[in-house]
């Protein structure tokens, strides 16, 4: 785990129904609209941003609970790349060891799913991603190997499918079918976003087209966010937030104004240009990576005047709020990298050792929290929306 300034620097460079028909862009650089149908519907809605502070983050949480994460030989983690709470369990990727970890809603460290290697079962060096189904099945995709490995509830290896497709992440959806978020290293993708498919090797449905300019640099591999009975989808550095029933059919677009401090169109193709521009202080404001869906609240990680910061947005009273993520701006209200939603009021957030040490004099949170961080561990955080 980095340092807080270090772990800053990785992520800095890591209303009516319109028919929308091919050719026209929907509010979106970088992204044409497209499906199996050549048209669909859906509602939009232009949100106007500002930097002023409307409310507090801690004005939208009415309480806060701590789940200390058991530390064991087999159980130590380098980096939360993605969480998952389902079922009173916690599965947890880490894809600099390449590790998918299981723990009980006590922190209780229970097993690791699968393992490194060329066997049934197996993952390689590309391990990036997994979900887990109604019945507690967890599918892991290895990128290199383009399979889908499905294990039960208990870590045992069930069986692999095959995949045409070169994709990033991915949902479960009913009746077997799967959403992904396809890449561009592959022609077979033919420069798609989104498809729909049900056994991995035809696309029954799809969604927008990367530009042609756009350049892959790995940046938000998680691109999908589940919250109550929808599904959140944004690419990295866009403007446009869309929302997907849990079927995986369209229904809402949410596009983010930024107005005169908007990211250039011929920017956002090419995130290393982004962060040059960043270095060289010419900042402008954007979204990083896909926003986190509660309540009626979207919440952001993104870049404001330069600096990295989460930002809340109310859609019922149209209000914003941001804090920077800084040391002397840290409280325990702080957001710290949202993850995921458990339920209709639960926000998942997270602290590790590497941050806490940054911030530790600025607060403090209880004996038995405070020690574990101390000792390098690392606690998630369940903060209760109001």
């Amino acid at each position: 785990m980095y340092q807080f300034f270090n772990l800053i620097i990785r992520m800095s460079m890591k209303k009516k129904n319109v028919v929308v028909f091919i050719g026209v862009f929907l509010f979106f650089c970088s992204c044409k609209n497209s499906n199996s149908n050549n048209n669909y519907e859906f509602n939009t809605q232009t949100i106007r941003w500002r930097t002023n502070k409307d409310f507090e983050i801690r004005d939208i949480i009415k309480d806060i609970q701590y789940i200390i994460l058991e530390e064991t030989p087999e159980s130590i983690f380098a980096d939360i790349y993605k969480l998952i709470i389902k079922n009173n369990r916690i599965y947890i990727l880490d894809i600099r060891p390449k590790a998918l970890l299981v723990f009980e809603i006590n922190g209780k460290f229970l097993y690791k799913i699968g393992r490194q290697g060329g066997g049934p079962g197996e993952y390689s060096n590309s391990l990036i991603n997994f979900a887990v189904s109604e019945n507690d099945e967890v599918i892991v995709y290895d990128h290199g190997k383009r399979e889908m490995m499905k294990y039960d509830k208990n870590g045992k290896y069930i069986n692999s499918i095959k995949s045409s497709f070169s994709f990033n992440d991915f949902l479960v959806l009913p009746d077997n079918q799967f959403l992904l978020s396809l890449d561009i290293y592959e022609k077979s993708n033919k420069n798609r976003k989104v498809i729909i498919t049900d056994d991995m090797k035809k696309s029954k449905n799809s969604y927008f087209h990367y530009h042609k300019d756009y350049k892959n640099d790995k940046l938000n591999m998680v691109s999908f966010q589940p919250f109550e009975d929808k599904i959140a989808y944004m690419c990295a550095v866009n403007d446009t937030l869309f929302i997907f029933d849990n079927k995986g059919a369209l229904e809402q677009a949410l596009f983010f104004d930024f107005g005169n401090r908007k990211l250039p169109e011929e920017l956002k193709n090419n995130y290393e240009r982004v962060s040059e521009e960043r270095r060289n202080g010419r900042f402008s404001d954007y979204i990083f990576n896909a926003p986190v869906c509660i309540k009626n609240y979207i919440i952001i990680e993104m870049f404001v005047n330069g600096k990295k910061c989460i930002s809340v947005y109310d859609r019922t009273n149209n209000t914003l709020t941001h804090e920077i993520l800084e040391p002397d701006k840290f409280s325990i209200y702080n957001i710290n990298f949202p993850l995921c939603t458990v339920s209709d009021s639960l926000l998942v957030s997270y602290l590790d050792a590497d941050t806490y040490f940054s911030v530790k004099n600025h607060f403090s949170i209880n004996i038995e929290v405070d020690t574990h961080l101390a000792n390098g561990g690392t606690i998630i955080i369940l903060n209760t929306i109001k």
